[in-house]
């Protein structure tokens, strides 16, 4: 980048996962939570090959962290943006009475297009 940094502003609605990985595949699990109408700020934070990539965290997740990256199209095809919709959450667990904090990551990719 050149030093320059823009940021897009608007609202996103997404399903945030708060909880650890299931037994089994599910539609919906307890700690899915979602959003629906968020307020977002996405700062640009470089570029990934051709795209433009901005980054944001919408405000309030009480359950844990959203984070949202929009790739921006590409030369080939101008009209197509990918967003990455990453939640991460804490859970507490144990091993043989030890307790420990775990880490849970969860990413849900999404192609948009103009239409």
């Amino acid at each position: 980048m050149d030093g320059k940094c823009a940021q897009l502003t608007g609202k996103i609605s997404c399903l945030s996962h708060f909880h650890a990985q299931p037994s089994r595949d599910a539609q919906s699990t307890t700690g899915d939570e979602a959003l629906t109408d968020v307020a977002l700020a996405a700062t640009c934070t470089g570029k990934s090959g051709e795209t433009t990539v901005f980054t944001g965290t919408p405000p309030g997740q009480t359950g844990g962290k959203v984070t949202v990256e929009l790739d921006l199209g590409s030369a080939d095809d101008a009209g197509a943006t990918t967003a990455k919709v990453t939640t991460t959450f804490q859970k507490e667990s144990s091993f043989l009475f030890i307790p420990y904090s775990e880490t849970v990551t969860y990413t849900d990719t999404y192609l948009l297009r103009k239409q």
